[in-house]
């Protein structure tokens, strides 16, 4: 409250206090008695604060639980296992052509020699593949 009378209030910082790990790991907020029945204009000042404050911290958990959900929801793992061969090459022609000391090679030969391995899954397999 100091800050912002004497304009030397950071939002940026304060949106970072409020993102942090620390901050969204708070289980309890007290307001130690300024909730008071005799409050002064001080004290209503500073429950508006704290009161804002909590919300902000609350609302940050709630933005990060949407955002994992979010990411969630868009990187699902397909049920089915699809095949991993050469035939699914969409292109006809493969090749890797480079300067010396390298070797211009059909790729798509290169692939019909590989062999996956069993316990491996499609996505690693198509790691493994190129």
């Amino acid at each position: 409250m100091n800050q912002k009378k004497r304009r030397v209030f950071n939002k940026a910082a304060y949106e970072e206090f409020v993102r942090s790990e620390v901050a969204t790991r708070a289980q309890h907020l007290d307001f130690d008695g300024l909730d008071d029945e005799s409050e002064s204009i001080r004290d209503v000042r500073l429950f508006t604060f704290a009161t804002e404050l909590q919300s902000d911290i609350v609302r940050a958990q709630l933005a990060k639980l949407h955002r994992s959900i979010e990411i969630k929801e868009k990187f699902t793992i397909p049920t089915s296992r699809p095949k991993v061969s050469v035939k699914n090459c969409s292109k006809k022609t493969w090749r890797l052509d480079a300067a010396p000391p390298f070797v211009k090679m059909d790729l798509k030969i290169v692939a019909a020699q590989w062999h996956s391995r069993k316990k491996d899954s499609t996505f690693l397999q198509l790691t493994v593949l190129f």
